[in-house]
């Protein structure tokens, strides 16, 4: 007790260290209400000599209906993944735990002692390394139901997401805890499921939840995934760690997009430009990979900034698309370089970049003359990046 709380009477005070003791969760939490999932975005932007680089990594966000903790504090949104994924170690490892691992925070590390974590041994959050070896199994028609799937979109034909049938834990880069051996409250006899928990945010604009799921693909170019989602509470006794499960719709996956422009500071005559990413080899209207273009606008004042912008005739090239190399089927790289007009002012220029898909219509070109129908062709924007030439 603090020293102000004691009798008079008391002589002696003993002082110890702060100790933190988690009650475990005993029930099962209540099972989430999910509003939509939506396509979310993080760009990342840096500058350094005479080249800018950006980064597109898309993310899938899931909304959430409110309330949240129901099982109390560390409550996580987990992605339910099928028993099966065996590790075997191609060297000897320090611990032989397939259970989970927690990145401790720095205030949890060095202020406070977790009693509960002392029973529960920890590795490393990296699951798959390059020094072991990994069996991936089907997945059984019962569990289909309550675990999470992906696949190739088939309108396009890339490389595949690995493995093919569902994802690893590997594939799910912002994820804060990985747990293995968890039953499910739909399959309680069957204790081998691995739940891969991320935190959750309030959006007060909205009034909701959400939780951005960061994916890793491999080599598939917008693939399709069905997620498996339940409410995640670590520090549970044993069968209280997942509520009931709920499916999403299916979504797609966006490729990263990475972005360098090189430049010559004193002479802006020539800019070069270098985008890499995931595309297709092949479409239903054409060979692949998208189309990459490149234009140099100008800005018209009388028109609010962002519908201001109009093409300089003539400027618009198109970049060269190679493929990144025989391991990666489906990763291009797009190359090329823009001239500047003499005499501009930069200040009113910027510079667009943008990504392509090639696709068939329902409607006929009437200006082939051939015997066949010939359908249009058309592009959908899948990229766009704008870089104003005074950032340069």
């Amino acid at each position: 007790f603090p020293a102000s709380g004691l009798p008079e009477d008391t002589g002696y005070t003993r002082r110890s260290e702060p100790v933190e003791v988690k009650v475990l969760n005993s029930a099962p939490p209540a099972m989430p209400k999910i509003a939509y999932v939506i396509p979310s975005f993080k760009w990342e932007r840096n500058k350094a000599g005479n080249q800018v680089r950006s980064t597109r990594k898309s993310a899938l966000r899931v909304y959430i209906e409110r309330p949240w903790y129901s099982s109390g504090e560390g409550e996580l949104l987990a992605v339910i993944l099928p028993p099966g994924l065996e590790i075997t170690p191609k060297k000897k490892i320090t611990s032989q735990a397939t259970i989970v691992t927690r990145p401790q925070t720095e205030t949890s590390h060095q202020a406070q002692t977790q009693v509960q974590a002392q029973a529960r041994p920890q590795v490393q959050k990296k699951i798959v390394t390059p020094q072991v070896g990994i069996r991936i199994p089907a997945v059984a028609e019962e569990y289909k139901p309550y675990v999470t799937m992906w696949g190739n979109d088939p309108i396009w034909r890339s490389g595949s997401s690995w493995p093919q049938e569902y994802p690893s834990p590997e594939a799910f880069p912002s994820a804060v805890e990985i747990m293995a051996g968890l039953p499910l409250l739909e399959l309680p006899e069957e204790k081998r499921f691995i739940a891969v928990g991320h935190e959750v945010e309030y959006d007060r604009e909205r009034g909701l939840w959400y939780c951005d799921l960061e994916l890793d693909p491999g080599q598939a170019y917008f693939p399709f995934i069905r997620l498996a989602l339940a409410r995640f509470q670590p520090d549970s006794v044993p069968g209280a760690h997942l509520s009931k499960v709920v499916m999403t719709n299916l979504a797609q996956i966006l490729p990263e997009r990475n972005l360098a422009v090189t430049f010559n500071r004193s002479n802006l005559a020539e800019i070069g430009f270098t985008l890499s990413g995931v595309s297709y080899s092949r479409g239903q209207a054409a060979v692949g990979p998208g189309v990459v273009e490149v234009s140099l606008e100008t800005k018209k004042f009388n028109l609010p900034e962002e519908l201001g912008w109009e093409p300089v005739q003539g400027t618009t090239v198109t970049l060269k698309p190679q493929n990144a190399g025989a391991m990666e089927t489906s990763s291009y790289i797009w190359k090329g370089n823009l001239k500047l007009p003499k005499g501009i002012k930069i200040k009113d220029y910027r510079l667009a970049i943008r990504e392509y898909e090639i696709f068939d219509t329902d409607e006929v070109d009437k200006t082939v003359r051939t015997t066949a129908l010939v359908t249009k062709k058309y592009k959908r924007l899948v990229y766009a990046e704008i870089i104003k030439l005074l950032d340069l």
